[in-house]
């Protein structure tokens, strides 16, 4: 079974617990801002700034434990330098499915709340441009790229709890590819041997209720 096969048979089934859990998910919005970067080994293109924004649901799976699936607009790409530089800016919808550990029982009356989150994504690409400095207008670049992106998240956030039982919460992810983003057919003989992954870390903040 392919990775891509694998991956989006673990997101289903981290989906399915949202129906075993005869919990009612909740429902929320998040934006925020971050750096991102198209890693290749050997590469030296740089971070540049990145945004994201979305929707999400999220479920309580015991006393500690709770599951979100997000639909996300994600920002991705990188910067270069060197005698030609300028910015690639990719966009992808996003599907992550992220599992919580709270250090607080989730079922107590506690307002403040930490975790931590860990979980793999599928993403699909919506669009690729080129922009270099010096240079009017952007280059659609999206022929180069694989259609779709796997990746595994990690990160940290924080929630508190409103008198109106809403949740407002910050939270630190961190992104990283696993699959390749180059269409080997397109990106030519050069990049035949080579692995591009995407990257990012962002910080964003929402509210669910």
């Amino acid at each position: 079974m392919s990775f891509f096969k694998t991956l989006l048979f673990v997101v289903a089934l981290l989906s399915l617990s949202f129906t075993l859990h005869a919990q009612t998910p909740a429902f929320g919005v998040q934006a925020g801002y971050g750096i991102a970067n198209i890693f290749a080994y050997g590469s030296g293109d740089d971070y540049r700034g990145v945004y994201h924004v979305g929707i999400l649901w999220h479920i309580d799976l015991g006393n500690r434990w709770a599951i979100a699936t997000k639909l996300m607009f994600n920002q991705r790409g990188s910067k270069s330098g060197g005698d030609v530089s300028g910015s690639i800016s990719n966009g992808y919808l996003n599907i992550p499915v992220t599992a919580r550990f709270y250090f607080k029982d989730i079922t107590s009356d506690a307002t403040n709340n930490g975790y931590l989150l860990f979980g793999p994504s599928v993403g699909f690409m919506l669009y690729s441009g080129l922009k270099v400095d010096g240079l009017d207008g952007t280059t659609d670049t999206e022929a180069l790229y694989n259609p779709w992106d796997a990746g595994l998240h990690v990160g940290a956030g924080f929630e508190t709890k409103t008198q109106k039982s809403a949740v407002l919460f910050v939270e630190l992810d961190c992104y990283f590819g696993v699959a390749n983003i180059f269409d080997k057919r397109e990106a030519g003989p050069a990049f035949s041997d080579t692995r591009v992954l995407n990257r990012g870390f962002t910080l964003g903040t929402g509210i669910r209720f």
